[in-house]
């Protein structure tokens, strides 16, 4: 798995992925056909917007049993 800058393209909309900004890696999904991601956060309920990702890549699928 690579990461993908979003200059060249964005993953399928409301797909879950991995950001980043270069600084941090944080899971997100994508919200809207324009580059703009939701954090995933598990204490609210509240969307959280993340700024100023350059890069993203499709989360693995689970493990099988």
């Amino acid at each position: 798995m690579e990461w993908i800058s979003v200059k060249d393209r964005l993953p399928p909309y409301l797909r879950k992925c991995l950001v980043t900004n270069g600084d941090y890696v944080l899971t997100a999904w994508s919200k809207d056909e324009d580059p703009a991601w939701c954090g995933i956060t598990y204490d609210t309920s509240e969307d959280v917007w993340i700024a100023d990702v350059t890069h993203w890549m499709l989360l693995p699928d689970p493990p099988k049993e």
